[in-house]
């Protein structure tokens, strides 16, 4: 079973990175913040989800956001496409906290998490977050970022995902905003990121150039 590949980023096409190892390519289907351009080269911890009509492979940057979505699998009625989400809302220690914080409504940000869902996700994995150990120093990403992100750096992030800057412009200007209001949980490129995202998510109208 593949864990872990190494190589070159040679094809992105709406979330799903071509990496090529060895002289092979390797679909890997990763979170929306992992911001990969090609010919890059990148790292990717994997999970690998065998069916009997195919196999997929996920990449996470760090093995934290790996083990948290093998557990969101085992949530019944949790499927990838929305443990995917909810790592992209959440990072792994704002997760933990979250659930460990019984934070309903915090859980109901994600795209598809209602009542229910939310409800299920902390009755099942409560036990399991008390018992996980993760590593503080790297909530997400694979290297730490700098405290404070030029506004420059966030643009180029995006563009690497496919928005276009008539979407990029008016969420970082949501941002800006939110920064203002002395919210200093946003200092970090990678939290930034993942504000934005939300933010494009709840406008109805992402405007992806895929």
């Amino acid at each position: 079973m593949i864990r872990y590949l190494e190589g070159k980023v040679c094809d992105i096409d709406d979330g799903v990175v071509t990496l090529l190892v060895g002289g092979v390519g390797y679909e890997i289907v990763t979170l929306a913040q992992a911001a990969c351009t090609v010919d890059e080269e990148r790292h990717f911890y994997i999970h690998t989800n065998v069916r009997e009509d195919a196999i997929t492979l996920y990449g996470f940057a760090t093995r934290d956001e790996r083990r948290l979505f093998g557990k969101l699998l085992s949530v019944s009625g949790i499927g990838a496409k929305l443990a995917l989400s909810i790592l992209d809302t959440f990072d792994p220690m704002r997760l933990r906290d979250v659930i460990l914080g019984k934070r309903l409504a915090e859980l109901k940000q994600v795209p598809g998490v209602g009542n229910k869902v939310a409800s299920r996700l902390m009755l099942e994995l409560e036990s399991v977050m008390q018992k996980l150990a993760l590593d503080p120093s790297l909530p997400t990403g694979s290297t730490p970022t700098p405290a404070a992100t030029s506004e420059q750096d966030l643009r180029s992030a995006l563009k690497g995902l496919g928005y276009t800057e008539s979407a990029i412009s008016p969420a970082i200007a949501a941002l800006n905003a939110e920064l203002s209001d002395g919210n200093s949980t946003l200092n970090e490129l990678n939290q930034q990121i993942r504000w934005v995202l939300a933010w494009l998510r709840q406008s109805q109208d992402p405007f992806k150039a895929f």
